[in-house]
């Protein structure tokens, strides 16, 4: 979610391997909010992960999260990543309101700004039709 803005229950957790090209992730028209297929940006330390992890080596149709924490050829549950947030939280102290699982879309999203100062790229990058 930090890197790409994806929305974690419809998008991060049907993101399937064959959508993760080489410079760019296909949100796919059937997961994505306006039904319509787009692309988002890889950044750097997204590529690097991404490698680190092998995520291009396992077949196309497998899942990018799946049991195990590798990908697969079943996606992990919809409260997945809720309850992977939730985990993180307690970790920190930092449970209780203000800690929505979207803080991490947000704060990819302000970095992004603190980066380049590009609202376009950020509007691109969040898929918004608007500013």
């Amino acid at each position: 979610m930090y890197y790409t803005f994806l929305r974690p229950s419809e998008e991060l957790r049907r993101l399937r391997v064959r959508d993760v090209h080489t410079h760019s992730i296909c949100v796919t028209g059937d997961t994505a909010k306006t039904n319509e297929g787009e692309f988002i940006d890889i950044s750097l330390p997204l590529e690097q992960l991404i490698q680190q992890q092998g995520v291009r080596n396992y077949p196309g149709h497998y899942y990018v999260f799946s049991a195990g924490g590798t990908p697969g050829p079943t996606m992990v549950g919809n409260k997945y990543f809720y309850r992977r947030h939730v985990k993180v939280m307690e970790k920190l102290n930092l449970v209780g309101p203000g800690h929505d699982i979207y803080s991490w879309k947000h704060t990819g999203a302000v970095a992004l700004w603190n980066a380049t100062k590009d609202i376009e790229l950020i509007r691109a990058q969040a898929r918004h039709s608007e500013y």
